[in-house]
């Protein structure tokens, strides 16, 4: 009876912070992986870089044939994610799959993160097409991506995302193809 005891004592130990931010963590990815799959329309917050680049993950995911991001730029904790590089890569193996960009970056700086040289190392050419809004858009920190389902993140100082709010997501699709009618193709 006593290691009996001694055992149950040991499983009633309290959490540590990390354990508790790990459980958060794993409860903050099924909801995201389970609004996409769903096309469930609530707003999901973003708190960290990594909460982002999560969500960014998602959207190549559960995207059918286009994903659409208008960026300051790729450098940055969010693009070097490493699974977010292998996600985007995954989506572009997809026959038709397209992947358009509009940044408001230089082109010297743009092209320096390792996000973008690692999926145009990757696919094949003609899957991303890239316009630099640089002279269209006045720069500010405003930013988002969306995918074929109308799925987005909005990456403004309050990032949030929405995998079934099929109204906004239609608004800024037609917003990002205003951006780049205005834009000069750089890529394509």
């Amino acid at each position: 009876m006593a290691l009996f005891r001694r055992h149950n004592q040991g499983e009633n130990k309290p959490k540590t912070e990390e354990e508790k931010r790990r459980e958060l963590e794993v409860e903050y990815h099924r909801i995201i992986e389970e609004a996409a799959r769903d096309e469930k329309n609530f707003e999901i917050y973003c708190a960290t870089t990594e909460h982002y680049a999560y969500v960014l993950k998602t959207l190549f995911k559960y995207a059918r044939n286009e994903v659409c991001i208008f960026t300051l730029g790729f450098n940055g904790d969010i693009f070097d994610d490493k699974d977010l590089i292998l996600e985007a890569i995954k989506f572009l193996n997809k026959h038709e799959a397209k992947f358009k960009v509009a940044h408001k970056e230089s082109k010297e700086d743009f092209l320096r993160g390792k996000f973008l040289k690692s999926v145009l190392n990757a696919t094949e050419k003609g899957k991303v097409e890239i316009w630099d809004a640089s002279k269209v858009v006045p720069i500010n920190d405003s930013c988002f991506c969306l995918n074929d389902n109308y799925s987005f993140a909005d990456g403004s100082q309050n990032s949030k995302a929405n995998f079934g709010n099929k109204e906004v997501g239609k608004f800024m699709a037609n917003l990002f193809i205003e951006i780049i009618i205005k834009s000069e193709r750089v890529l394509s």
